[in-house]
């Protein structure tokens, strides 16, 4: 998949990890799942 956009109140737990100096998740899927969307504190969005 390409990046993720949350909508609404969707939700969802992705492999990603939150590098040092960057706002938002980056899919990797050597990373454990990370829960993201509405009321997980990262909100927004999933680099791939």
């Amino acid at each position: 998949m390409g990046d993720y956009w949350n909508i609404a109140n969707s939700a969802i737990d992705v492999r990603s990890f939150i590098p040092e100096g960057i706002m938002n998740p980056v899919a990797n899927k050597k990373q454990p799942f990370f829960p993201m969307g509405t009321s997980t504190g990262i909100d927004g969005f999933c680099l791939r």
